[in-house]
């Protein structure tokens, strides 16, 4: 380029039969004379080594010694002033036995890191993986290099003609990741460089909440995240278990601050109490870079059961009275079978009819409640009272059997009832607009 001698440039001299000669390196003013060699005899010369900062060249030059001149090589930059053509036989300047070769100093490659949609706004610590066509490394730290406060990584001692490739391999927290390699060409005396830019990452909010008042948060509830293709999510800041597992936290929450992309969501295991709405089980969400996308997951409350025992004069509870609840699957033949006994009015309780194990297509048809014992001293005055709630979920037109046996002592005497009844679950429409009359 600018044809100023390259000193400290090593060469191997060897004669055409392969025995060597020696090696020798160049002064400050590029050039090394070799003495000694034998008139007529080809000689080959070789580059074998150049300082930082220049390109070497590996082509064998070879020249056949005249007798009574100077043997001299020369090594400069490209571009200079040259004694010959390199591979040819060289007689120099003045008929001498003379060498000329040219190095091209190598280039620098700058990689630049920005975030996207800013203008130019640097990412310090983003790392790459840089690798030549071959895909050997480039640089020490086996081809790593990490992008400095100004965004940039500054790679010297290129080779023109050699074609680079920078892949990034590890980006900041809150961005999504570039994966996609880019390649260059060095070129000698221009500007060599690439651009990479991050999108800042999406949020993902997953609700939970009980679908009695849609309010009441739900701790605890199991979820399992994966792509579309069912690959987990990278471990983004450290809460993704090995299989992909999430919990709702005290607000019912699940918050991913660093996701892009199509998501799908499942709900695994409710927490006790509630049952899955599986309608919605499993829910499928876009997720863009710099978008919070938010998921909403219900569970119905199971059905609760409370007894209460009361003084039939003071109106006080009355401790200590057990009771025990039975279910049946509508074979009439077959005892009741226990589902809880030892019940106190001292205690509130709820009971998952889902917990029962039942063959397919078998179900729940009964459920009874014994009224078994009541403390010394007391006697019952009025019937008991068993109040349900029916879910919204229950179709219109639902139909329950109410059935009731009592039984006890009057007067010495053992006297029972029984009471039938049925109760039509009737969904309400919407009211409709009725005709006006008058003004």
């Amino acid at each position: 380029v600018t044809g100023k001698p390259v000193p400290n440039t090593e060469f191997t001299v060897k004669y055409s039969d392969g025995s060597l000669i020696g090696k020798f390196t160049t002064g400050k003013d590029g050039t090394v004379t070799v003495t000694g060699l034998i008139p007529g005899s080809t000689v080959v010369v070789t580059e074998t080594k150049v300082p930082q900062g220049y390109v070497l060249d590996p082509t064998p030059q070879t020249i056949v010694v005249k007798n009574g001149t100077g043997n001299t090589l020369t090594s400069g930059v490209s571009g200079g002033p040259t004694g010959g053509s390199p591979g040819s036989n060289n007689t120099g300047i003045g008929g001498g036995n003379n060498l000329d070769f040219e190095n091209d100093p190598t280039t620098t490659l700058v990689i630049q890191k920005f975030v996207e949609g800013t203008e130019n706004q640097p990412m310090k610590g983003v790392e790459f993986l840089v690798t030549d066509s071959s895909g050997a490394v480039v640089g020490p730290n086996n081809g790593y290099y990490y992008t400095d406060k100004d965004g940039r990584i500054t790679i010297s001692n290129l080779e023109p003609g050699t074609t680079v490739t920078a892949r990034e391999t590890k980006t900041l927290a809150g961005f999504v990741l570039d994966g996609t390699p880019q390649s260059i060409k060095i070129k000698q005396g221009v500007a060599n460089s690439l651009i990479f830019e991050n999108a800042k990452t999406g949020c993902l909010i997953i609700n939970k909440r009980s679908s009695a008042d849609k309010k009441v948060p739900l701790e605890g509830v199991t979820f399992k995240i994966t792509t579309t293709n069912g690959s987990f999510l990278p471990d983004a800041d450290g809460k993704i278990s090995s299989n992909g597992l999430y919990y709702t936290d005290e607000n019912g929450q699940i918050i991913l601050n660093s996701v892009v992309g199509s998501l799908v969501v499942t709900e695994m295991q409710s927490i006790d109490g509630y049952t899955i709405h599986e309608a919605n089980r499993t829910q499928t969400v876009e997720v863009a870079p710099d978008d919070t996308q938010t998921l909403y997951f219900y569970n119905d409350p199971l059905c609760s059961l409370t007894l209460r025992k009361v003084d039939s004069v003071t109106g006080k509870p009355v401790p200590n009275t057990e009771f025990t609840v039975k279910y049946s699957d509508g074979n009439y033949t077959a005892a009741y079978q226990v589902l809880a006994s030892n019940l106190l009015t001292t205690s509130s309780y709820s009971f998952s009819l889902n917990a029962i194990p039942m063959q397919t297509g078998e179900y729940v048809t009964d459920v009874y409640f014994d009224f078994g014992k009541v403390p010394v001293g007391f006697q019952s005055t009025s019937n008991p009272t068993l109040t349900v709630q029916v879910l919204g979920t229950v179709a219109n037109g639902y139909q329950i059997v109410n059935r009731a046996d009592v039984g006890g002592k009057y007067q010495g005497t053992w006297q029972t009832a029984q009471a039938t009844w049925l109760t039509i679950v009737r969904r309400l429409g919407p009211v409709p607009t009725l005709p006006q009359t008058g003004y």
